[in-house]
């Protein structure tokens, strides 16, 4: 292929990366379709990205609570020059406090009595700004709150006030990456796997703009307005043009939007992760088996290297350093050094990951790469109480990874097996045509024997209860539901009904309590931390329960 010209013309530059692309994409289909697989799990990327941000900023408001309630607006360790995080209380504030606050300055000493009474005004307003965006308060009490804020304001007793609170910032203070940046400080801190995905959804919206036929095709609605809603963005925005030329019908590329010497430097990676793929003879297969049980023993290492870990995390706390000091930081890293150096050379090492990823299917890939980020020690992992802290913190049993890897790790070993087995000859098209004919004709008569079902005859015909898809009611499911019948107003999470029910395999549950959520017979409306219950239809199925 020509290589991008290095003139002083920033646009012809693009313009070349972009035909570079499009090249390769119109040629290799596997490339194609990168893009497009790239640019789902770039979703993922910023909806990651979100819950992080989201956990700091509970992070930053918690350390800004504890300060008010010692009764001060200024962290007195911030006098030794340490980097500080500022914090913005917006709030009702006493219009006498609030003129005495306004004559002192952010940082500026003040007497003991008067930041007493404002860090009690602003702790006051944070707790109430808590309530107020609660998404489980209701609109009755919301409106409420705003007509007792308005009141206030009216009667001329209290202002409307911004707090500035400065706060040392922890040790281990790090803002997550950003993957929608494009600064090199943000992009070396992903994995090679995240890495990657943004290069090829950069590289993608590079080459559909102002293409006809576009690579990545304008998302389908899935009824989820957030999920729809950030698809779409994502789509629509990582075109690299202005903002003015956005419903332009063939905008002009942007070199500010996009540099070229950005655009080539992601060019030039992506055609040397898939040069491999292009000029390289296959694997052999006994080769290919021993990569892909490589990897599968590389993963069930850092599990047992993670828990080897946990043990000396307790003997550190044991010993009385507390677990927000630096000194307990250091002494994690090392526990943690020997899955730091499996985890980095699981994705570098040219016969792990990167030799059997191209050998894998959508889905064991999709596998491997959540894994990778689930085990990502500079990434956090949310709590469910709107806190998070960094996975190096976690014990094993609290990420709750077992399920998961247990699953993953025989997937590993079963591919690289299936390398070995010798491949099917192509079917005949004419006999794929029959077999779908008669596929037809089965579903007809199953369709009529559905029917039959419904007869009135006595009850030896009758149908069992059936959950969604057709499949039938079975014992385990019955176990399931009599286990949360016990309590029926209660919700149970997936270990309480292992704990309590005749049937204690985790996944086991999972997999019941998913298909009778499928069914309408249980719901967990607030979300996996809190657990199942039964629904209306769900107490029905409930032995001596009416089915009416």
């Amino acid at each position: 292929m020509p290589r991008t010209p290095r003139g002083d013309d920033k646009l012809a530059r693009l313009q070349a990366v972009q035909t570079r692309v499009r090249e390769l994409a119109r040629k290799h289909d596997w490339f194609a379709e990168a893009i497009r697989r790239a640019f789902n799990d770039y979703l993922a990327l910023g909806a990651r990205f979100l819950a992080e941000e989201s956990a700091m900023h509970s992070r930053e408001r918690g350390l800004a609570r504890d300060l008010l309630a010692a009764g001060h607006l200024f962290d007195p360790k911030c006098k030794d020059n340490r980097p500080c995080l500022l914090v913005k209380v917006e709030g009702l504030c006493p219009v006498a406090l609030a003129d005495q606050l306004a004559k002192h300055s952010r940082g500026d000493l003040m007497p003991t009595k008067l930041e007493r009474a404002g860090a009690a005004a602003a702790l006051a307003a944070l707790d109430r700004d808590a309530i107020y965006q609660d998404r489980d308060l209701s609109e009755k009490k919301r409106d409420a709150m705003t007509v007792e804020y308005r009141a206030a304001k009216a009667a001329k007793t209290h202002v409307s006030f911004t707090w500035q609170i400065l706060i040392a910032r922890p040790d281990d203070w790090r803002a997550p990456a950003d993957p929608h940046s494009l600064d090199r400080a943000d992009l070396e801190r992903f994995t090679e796997l995240d890495f990657r995905t943004i290069v090829l959804y950069r590289l993608g919206g590079l080459a559909d703009t102002g293409a006809l036929r576009p690579i990545v095709s304008k998302p389908t609605s899935t009824g989820d307005r957030v999920k729809d809603m950030a698809a779409y963005a994502a789509w629509r925005f990582r075109y690299p043009i202005n903002d003015n030329d956005r419903d332009q019908n063939q905008p002009a590329l942007s070199a500010e939007a996009l540099a070229p010497e950005v655009a080539e430097q992601m060019i030039a990676d992506a055609e040397r992760w898939f040069s491999k793929h292009e000029s390289s003879a296959p694997l052999p297969p006994s080769v290919l088996r021993i990569a892909f049980y490589a990897v599968a023993g590389y993963f069930d290492a850092i599990r047992r290297e993670w828990i080897a870990g946990d043990q000396k995390q307790l003997r550190i706390l044991a010993s009385g350093c507390g677990s927000e000091t630096s000194g307990y930081a250091a002494l994690m890293q090392q526990a943690r050094a020997e899955v730091s150096w499996r985890w980095g050379k699981l994705q570098a090492d040219p016969d792990l990951l990167p030799c059997v990823l191209p050998y894998c299917d959508p889905s064991l890939r999709d596998s491997i790469q959540r894994m990778i980020r689930l085990t990502d020690m500079d990434s956090t992992q949310p709590d469910g109480e709107g806190e998070s802290s960094e996975r190096w913190r976690q014990t094993w049993s609290a990420m709750d990874l077992d399920g998961e890897m247990d699953e993953l790790i025989p997937k590993l070993r079963a591919a690289g097996d299936a390398a070995l087995l010798p491949k099917a000859p192509a079917i005949d098209p004419a006999v794929v045509t029959e077999i779908q004919a008669s596929r037809a004709a089965i579903e007809r008569v199953a369709e009529e024997f559905k029917s039959w079902d419904a007869r009135d005859d006595g009850g030896r015909h009758a149908k069992l209860p059936a959950l969604s898809g057709g499949v039938a009611l079975t014992s385990d499911h019955e176990s399931i539901l009599a286990v949360l019948g016990k309590t029926p107003t209660k919700r149970k999470t997936v270990i309480d009904v292992a704990s309590a029910g005749t049937i204690r395999n985790r996944e086991t549950v999972g997999r019941l309590l998913s298909e009778l959520e499928e069914a309408g017979l249980v719901d967990r409306l607030y979300g996996k931390r809190k657990g199942y219950a039964l629904t209306d239809a769900g107490r029905k199925r409930l032995p001596g329960a009416s089915l009416t």
